[in-house]
């Protein structure tokens, strides 16, 4: 289907382009030789001779605008491409005006006409361009026209790629499903798109024809992103950052050591959370001991720790992901919390604070 729509709206394209491009041919021989607007002609060419001459012209502009890759789709072109390909298309079929004028000899033509024609046609094509954009961008809000996909990662910049694509309702781009090897996540929904796995799944996946293409998300060692963080820090003189990154890393460091293993990104984002959770219960005491300047410092340093941290999901996502989990290992009291909260705790580490995990399982469980 999705190649039915691009060869029709290819044509479309097209079919615009020359419209415009004749239009343009037919305007500038009534500016040029009916209009004082760039001079007064010494004598005007019969209008049969345009309308012959409209044909090599067209054919022209056609095989250049195919050539500069107009037709090409523009789902995730860049405008200032688009730009640059319009006008590359534009100054070739000049050139190429220009001497097919000046080779036929027996066809002398006004230099002021074709000048006019070229000056125009980037403003028609830049129209007519707009014209089926337009339409394009109306149509994939509807649904129409959609490439669909699959992002090959789950983490923190896969989640980031599939809500830029849901914000941007129009390029025409759905993401069908998350690709993830990470076991807490297999089975379970990030922002109401599943995530399926091994990442080998994808490929069968492509095969049956569910997507168009896909987009592999390479995570961000974290650990490494605190080590850079941690230079520029000293370079910069950020004692509270420098302060902050250390403690992190020596709590990394005590956790490798306890394991005999090194973190993963999950693992070290639940360091981080846990470092988070200890400057929330500091900023409690010090407000019950008035102690603002602590409640600043305190602050000032969960602000730091939360960038590291992926966006917090909301508490509808963790009674969703908790009632999977549930009936998943059959729960049937709060009893049967110990089940529950592991897995839970796995799935959701770093995006959810442990003691909202802990609320909605209570609820649910006792309900």
């Amino acid at each position: 289907m999705l190649k039915t729509y691009y060869a029709f709206f290819s044509f479309l394209r097209f079919v615009v382009d020359i419209t415009i491009t004749i239009s343009i041919w037919l305007i500038v021989y009534y500016i040029r030789f009916h209009t004082s607007l760039i001079g007064t002609p010494k004598s005007i060419p019969p209008f049969k001779i345009h309308l012959q001459l409209m044909l090599p012209v067209v054919s022209i502009c056609f095989f250049t605008f195919l050539w500069a890759g107009l037709y090409k789709s523009k789902r995730a072109q860049s405008i200032f491409v688009q730009i640059y390909n319009l006008m590359k298309a534009t100054l070739l079929s000049g050139l190429l005006l220009f001497s097919f004028f000046y080779y036929v000899k027996a066809s002398p033509y006004s230099r002021k006409l074709l000048a006019l024609f070229v000056a125009m046609l980037p403003f028609g094509l830049s129209f007519s361009h707009l014209l089926v954009m337009s339409i394009l961008r109306i149509l994939r809000k509807e649904n129409y026209n959609l490439r669909h996909c699959a992002i090959i990662g789950a983490g923190q910049k896969g989640r980031q790629l599939a809500q830029d694509i849901k914000q941007m309702g129009w390029l025409g781009l759905k993401c069908v499903f998350f690709v993830d090897d990470d076991p807490a996540l297999i089975g379970t929904k990030l922002l109401d798109i599943p995530v399926l796995g091994p990442i080998e799944k994808v490929f069968g996946s492509m095969e049956t024809g569910r997507i168009d293409e896909a987009y592999m998300v390479e995570e961000a060692n974290l650990k490494q992103k605190l080590n850079d963080d941690l230079k520029q820090a000293m370079r910069s003189g950020d004692k509270a950052r420098r302060s902050v990154i250390r403690l992190v890393m020596a709590a990394i460091g005590n956790a490798e050591i306890a394991r005999r293993t090194a973190l993963e990104n999950t693992d070290i984002l639940g360091v981080i959370a846990k470092e988070v959770r200890q400057r929330q219960e500091s900023i409690e005491a010090f407000k019950q001991g008035n102690r603002q300047d602590l409640v600043a410092k305190e602050e000032a340093e969960m602000a730091i720790l939360q960038e590291y941290l992926p966006q917090q999901i909301a508490r509808e996502e963790i009674v969703e992901a908790a009632r999977r989990i549930i009936d998943e290992v059959g729960a049937q009291g709060l009893g049967d919390k110990g089940k529950v909260m592991p897995k839970l705790i796995a799935q959701l580490k770093g995006r959810a604070d442990g003691r909202d995990i802990n609320a909605v399982v209570t609820e649910l469980l006792a309900s």
